[in-house]
């Protein structure tokens, strides 16, 4: 909690990844790719819960030996190649309100392919956000990147815009 505000990380991680197959429980030194964030999850100071969304049993079972709760299985079609993030998303945050009567004021995503975190990305990301909580309701991390121009962004005053208008976005 932060000011009064709750947190819930959502960390998904689906079994059926066809780029890396079992990416999300591959060892990177010396521990399973998802459990980098978990723990950066588990390590701020303003995250109330962890969570694993995954459709996957081994998955889940590395997901709990390393603190996150693993509440349900996601359902196969909300983890096939065709769904998105938004869709794992939505799926928990009503299974949170209508199975665990649980409500929070803020989603942290936090992609298992992301293991670079600094100590207080997470945490300052946070107080960013809160503290400019009347002017926006969302927050994401940017970086350089080298990707398809379709999924680029660039910064106009303090806003994310398309960098190339023209392209359609493709993601999953």
């Amino acid at each position: 909690m932060y000011k009064n505000k709750t947190f819930l990380a959502i960390i998904p991680a689906r079994g059926g990844s066809k780029g890396l197959p079992r990416k999300n429980i591959k060892s990177l030194c010396g521990k399973p790719l998802i459990a980098w964030s978990i723990e950066a999850g588990l390590n701020s100071k303003y995250i109330d819960e962890v969570m694993v969304t995954t459709d996957d049993k081994e998955i889940a079972e590395v997901a709990k030996q390393y603190g996150a709760n693993v509440p349900f299985l996601r359902p196969k079609e909300l983890a096939s190649d065709t769904a998105t993030t938004f869709d794992a998303i939505k799926h928990t945050i009503d299974f949170y309100k209508k199975k665990l009567n649980k409500e929070f004021d803020y989603i942290v995503l936090l992609e298992p392919t992301s293991p670079l975190r600094e100590k207080d990305d997470i945490d300052n990301m946070i107080k960013k956000l809160v503290q400019f909580e009347e002017a926006t309701d969302s927050i994401i991390s940017i970086g350089e990147v080298h990707e398809h121009p379709s999924i680029i962004m660039k910064v106009i005053n303090n806003n994310l815009e398309k960098f190339c208008q023209e392209l359609e976005i493709k993601y999953r």
